[in-house]
């Protein structure tokens, strides 16, 4: 009986043993297939996220090389841009450089310019015709003239910017007839003059509102402007009675002669009485050089003249000696290079000449401008000191001062309108309004030096200068 229920609770054990290895198994099973899921799909999930990582970094890198590529096209068609751009700006400089200095060349410059053109637009103008031959009649009778005109001048302009070549010709005539018409037309050195006084009328306003006078278009550096003005003389033949009054030991003694001189100008006999001068400065002979006199009266050179030759020749050699000095061009560098000190020195000249109560000053005042000339030109300068040798003239006729002095004061007032001709920036107005004046000291020179022999010679080159102003 004993070992009878021993056996019974042993095969119990055992069933219960065996229902638990059988619990434990399912759950080890269950635990396993949990564990591989997960690990398969963990794995999957991985390499999905991982799939789409690379893409991601693929998909970067192609960006980042497409945005280098489209960088390095940028930078390639900016350089050559750039390239082309450069090659117009020379083709503009040469063209303006040509024309500018010679003047024959500018025709031939408007004949490359339209042969260019007319080249460029020939591929383009035979596509835009195929392609209105392309339209049925009846739609192109349903607009007007100007709108096909329109159509068409629109066709071609878009079939010019697609043809490569078409559109460089098209530029480089452009490029060439600009460069010749900013040569032909003066156009930089007219910029470069509105500049000057731009500069000039800004920095000095006040004293260009204090003092104004209409008979000059040029300003110094200050903008303070000369009060000698222009001076209108009236014909010599009409004033013939008064050199009469004139003393044989060459000094002037006709108050008449000064009236007219004086004439429609902005100086009057106060004015030059207020001039302090010594005696020794009235009796001073001043001489011309030699180069200054030959070139003031034309006796040497290839613009010369003799006693025999006609008017009509002395015309054309001062028409030709007028063309060869414009041609020189000279560009005023003061602004541009002269030191400060400088410059304050010039500014105040105007002031000190206003001031300026003895002949000894005003000469002063003069050599300065002249000395500043040599090192740092200027435009204007020669209209300055050309009006002061015209004043000093004036004072010595007043005060009846030796006629060779009066001479050599109205040459240096000739010689710096000669100056004042080489400039770039004169325009057709500018240089008749010069020759007119040069014209005009010759006139003062014939009328106040009686007993010099270089009347006959002022007389015929008042004639020829005033013939050379009428070409312009």
């Amino acid at each position: 009986m004993f070992s009878a229920n021993r056996a019974h609770h042993a095969r119990k054990r055992e069933h219960k043993f065996e229902n638990e290895q059988k619990v434990n198994n399912k759950n080890r099973a269950d635990d396993y297939y949990s564990y591989n899921k997960g690990y398969k799909k963990g794995f999957q999930d991985g390499r999905q996220k991982g799939i789409q990582e690379g893409i991601q970094k693929e998909r970067e890198r192609f960006q980042r090389e497409d945005q280098e590529r489209r960088k390095k096209k940028r930078r390639e068609r900016f350089k050559d841009s750039v390239q082309v751009l450069m090659i117009f700006l020379l083709v503009i400089v040469i063209a303006a450089c040509l024309s500018f200095y010679i003047e024959k060349v500018f025709l031939g410059i408007i004949t490359i310019s339209t042969g260019l053109f007319t080249i460029s637009i020939i591929n383009p103008l035979k596509e835009s015709i195929k392609s209105y031959e392309s339209v049925p009649y009846d739609i192109q009778a349903d607009n007007s003239i100007l709108t096909r005109v329109l159509a068409g001048g629109r066709e071609i302009f878009k079939n010019v910017i697609k043809n490569g070549k078409s559109l460089f010709l098209l530029m480089l005539s452009c490029s060439i007839l600009l460069g010749g018409l900013i040569g032909k037309y003066e156009v930089q050195a007219r910029f470069v003059t509105g500049s000057e006084a731009f500069v000039d009328a800004f920095f000095h306003y006040e004293n260009h509102t204090m003092k104004k006078t209409s008979d000059l278009s040029e300003n110094e550096i200050s903008g303070s402007q000369e009060q000698v003005g222009q001076m209108e003389l009236p014909d010599i033949t009409d004033q013939k009675s008064n050199l009469d009054d004139v003393s044989g030991s060459g000094s002037v003694e006709t108050t008449d002669m000064l009236d007219v001189l004086l004439e429609e100008t902005d100086i009057s006999e106060d004015e030059l009485s207020m001039v302090e001068i010594s005696d020794s400065e009235i009796e001073q002979e001043l001489g011309l050089p030699v180069e200054e006199y030959n070139l003031a009266f034309f006796r040497e050179g290839e613009y010369s003249f003799t006693d025999e030759d006609d008017q009509q020749k002395i015309n054309n050699n001062v028409q030709q000696f007028v063309q060869d000095v414009r041609s020189e061009k000279l560009v005023s560098s003061f602004d541009q290079t002269a030191p400060q000190d400088i410059k304050d020195e010039i500014a105040n000249l105007s002031k000190r000449e206003e001031a300026a109560s003895s002949f000894s000053e005003i000469q002063t005042i003069n050599s300065v401008r002249k000395k500043t000339y040599e090192d740092y030109p200027k435009r204007s300068f020669t209209n300055l000191i050309s009006n002061s040798e015209q004043k000093q003239a004036l004072v010595l006729v007043f005060y009846k001062g030796q006629q060779k002095t009066i001479m050599y004061h109205y040459v240096q007032s000739i010689l710096w309108n000669m100056e004042f001709l080489k400039y770039a920036g004169n325009t057709k107005s500018d240089v008749e309004e010069r020759l007119s004046l040069i014209a005009k000291r010759y006139e003062d020179i014939a009328f106040v030096c009686t007993e010099c022999k270089e009347r006959e010679y002022a007389m015929k080159l008042q004639k020829a200068f005033e013939y050379a102003a009428g070409q312009y």
